[in-house]
């Protein structure tokens, strides 16, 4: 997802939703390094990135879910609501998509 651009809208939400696949696949030490990894990279990243994150969390916390997940979902709730209240309309977009998974 990361990349010298923005990327177009079905490429974001195939990544994403790929990622909450692959997580499901994994094993719950996995999956929590997976959206531990994306919870860094939520802060200081370009806006395009930003979003993407935000929908492969959504889409991670849907397809995983689990014990693993259970200390990181309000990290993950805080980290999209804040994106939601962003004042970049696209941003918003996509973080209401990840609350949405």
């Amino acid at each position: 997802m990361h990349g010298k651009g923005p990327t177009c809208e079905s490429q974001r939400r195939a990544s994403s939703e790929g990622l909450g696949l692959l997580a499901r696949l994994g094993n719950d030490m996995f999956t929590a390094r997976l959206t531990r990894s994306l919870l860094n990279d939520v802060t200081g990243a370009p806006e395009h990135y930003v979003g993407s994150i935000a929908l492969a969390l959504g889409c991670i916390q849907r397809s995983a879910g689990g014990m693993a997940l259970l200390s990181l979902v309000p990290s993950t709730v805080h980290s999209i609501s804040s994106l939601a209240k962003s004042s970049i309309a696209n941003l918003q977009v996509w973080a209401l998509s990840g609350e949405n998974g």
